[in-house]
């Protein structure tokens, strides 16, 4: 009898599941504790960024991530229309909230 078949008499195949489950549940509650703990920061503990200068055009120039994309885009607007982008981006977003939600089968 070899070392392999001398083991497997002594364990039988549920009690090795069991052992693997328990492991496996072990280590997505420690994968779940540190996602957890990751998120716990307060918004004094983010890098305040400067607030960025106008150029010698008047425009305020930024790199802004692309979906799809590992490469930025550099966007260049006046403050103006920064300020106009952002209040159109909270009118969205206010809209999207305030809708309501179809049940299934409603058109």
């Amino acid at each position: 009898m070899n070392a392999w078949n001398a083991a497997s008499s002594s364990l039988s195949r549920t009690s090795v599941r069991a052992a693997c489950l328990r492991w496996s549940f072990l280590a997505a509650g420690l994968l779940c504790m540190g996602a957890v703990t990751a998120q716990e920061g307060t918004a004094e503990d983010a890098p305040v960024r400067p607030a960025p200068q106008p150029d010698k055009n008047g425009k305020i120039c930024q790199y802004e991530d692309v979906t799809g994309s590992r490469m930025k885009k550099r966007i260049c607007m006046t403050p103006e229309q920064y300020e106009a982008r952002q209040r159109a981006a909270r009118e969205a977003v206010r809209e999207l909230d305030a809708r309501s939600i179809p049940k299934v089968g409603e058109g």
